[in-house]
C-alpha cells in the first residue's frame, strides 16, 4: 500500500466525512464503562522521539513487535476522527511477525503498517513539524487520553507512536501524559545530517520534515549550513528529553544487535516484563545492514557538516549524545 493506493484514496474521502457521530458514540462508550476511574494506576502512551532520517521508522517497528504495545497503524491514521475504532483494528488484526522492516522516506506499506500520523497528532494533541506554526488554543486531549486508558485497562497493551513532530513538543506531552515513557532515538549527527543532505538534493526542497524554532533564520543557500543547524537543534531536544529521563535507543546498536537493542528497552517499561519480551524479540533479526556513504562527494559533505556542528558547539553548548555516539564520521 502506498500513499496513493486506493485504499488510502477512500480513506482520505472518509476523512472528509461528517464523523461526529461516530465519535460522540465513542465518548459514550468509554463513559458507560466509566474508563476514567481505571486510569489512575496505569502508564500511558510511549512516544518516540527522533531526528528525521535518524532511523526512527525501524525503531518504531522494531518496538511494535513486543506484544504489550499498541502502535498507530495506516488504518488508524486513516479513521483518525474516531481513534477508539482505528486502533481497535490494529489491535485485532496487526501481526508483528509479518513485518518486512522496510519503508520509504518513514512510509511503511500496509493497511496496518506503523504511521507516523501527521494528520492525528495534529487533531488530537495539536502536534506539528514546524514550529514556526501556531500551536491551536484548543486541544482535545481528553477523548485520546481515554482511548488511552481504554487499551491499557481492558487490553493491558500502551499506545506507541513514531510522529517526528514530538521532538519540538515532548515537554507538553510530559506534562498532559506524567506517566509517559519516552523513548530517545540517536545516531551519529553527521550521519543524520548527511541523510537529509541527500533528501534536500533528491526533493529540490530548501527544507524537509522537522523545522525547530531556532533555524527560522536559516541560509537557504548553505546547505551543509542549514542541515547541521537542523540536527544540532533537534538533537538539543533529544539530551533535554533523555537528561529528564527518556530511555535511549542508539540507532547503530540497534542495527548491530536488534534483540539486545529493544530487549533493554522494554525492560524500562513498567508494564513489560522480560517474560512478555521473548515473543516480540523473536519477530526481530539477527542484524540490520547499514548503508554506508563512502564517494568523494560523501567525504566533503561529511567534512564540512562535521565542521559546522562543531561550530555550532562552540557558538552555544556540546551536545550531550550517549557514549557510543559521536560526532565523528
Amino acid at each position: 500500500m502506498s500513499r496513493n493506493n486506493l485504499i488510502v484514496s477512500l480513506g482520505r474521502v472518509l476523512q472528509r466525512l461528517p464523523l461526529g457521530w461516530a465519535q460522540f458514540i465513542e465518548r459514550k462508550y468509554l463513559e458507560f464503562i466509566k474508563i476514567k476511574d481505571n486510569y489512575l494506576e496505569k502508564n500511558g502512551p510511549i512516544f518516540i522521539i527522533s531526528c528525521p532520517r535518524s532511523g526512527s521508522t525501524l525503531c518504531y517497528q522494531c518496538l511494535s513487535c513486543l506484544d504489550n504495545v499498541l502502535p498507530l497503524s495506516n488504518v488508524a491514521n486513516l479513521l483518525y476522527k474516531i481513534p477508539l475504532v482505528g486502533f481497535y483494528i490494529t489491535h485485532l488484526f496487526y501481526q508483528p511477525a509479518k513485518s518486512k522492516f522496510s519503508s520509504n522516506s518513514g512510509f511503511v506499506n500496509g493497511i496496518l503498517g506503523e504511521a507516523e500520523g501527521d494528520r492525528f497528532w495534529r487533531q488530537w494533541t495539536g502536534g506539528r513539524l514546524d514550529e514556526r506554526l501556531p500551536k491551536p488554543n484548543i486541544r482535545d486531549w481528553s477523548h485520546f487520553r481515554d482511548v488511552c486508558r481504554y487499551f491499557e485497562v481492558y487490553h493491558q497493551r500502551r499506545i506507541l507512536a513514531g510522529y517526528l513532530g514530538h521532538a519540538l513538543d515532548w515537554k507538553t506531552l510530559r506534562s498532559d501524559f506524567p506517566k509517559c515513557e519516552f523513548i530517545v532515538v540517536f545516531r551519529n549527527p553527521v550521519d543524520v545530517a548527511m541523510s537529509i543532505l541527500k533528501m534536500r538534493r533528491d526533493s529540490n526542497a530548501l527544507w524537509v520534515s522537522t523545522f525547530p524554532i531556532e533555524c527560522s533564520k536559516y541560509d537557504a543557500h548553505d546547505e551543509h549550513a542549514a542541515v547541521s543547524l537542523q540536527v544540532y537543534w533537534i538533537f538539543r531536544r533529544l539530551s533535554e528529553c533523555w537528561l529528564d529521563g527518556g530511555i535511549p535507543l542508539v540507532y547503530e546498536d540497534l542495527c548491530a544487535e536488534p534483540k539486545r537493542a529493544i530487549g533493554d528497552v522494554a525492560k524500562r517499561f513498567a508494564v513489560l516484563g522480560a517474560e512478555n519480551c521473548e515473543k516480540g524479540l523473536n519477530c526481530l533479526p539477527v542484524r540490520f545492514s547499514r548503508r554506508l556513504n563512502s564517494s568523494e562527494q560523501d567525504r566533503r559533505d561529511a567534512e564540512l557538516i562535521e565542521s559546522s556542528l562543531r561550530a555550532l558547539e562552540q557558538r552555544f553548548i556540546p551536545l550531550h549524545l550517549p557514549p557510543s555516539v559521536n560526532l565523528n564520521w
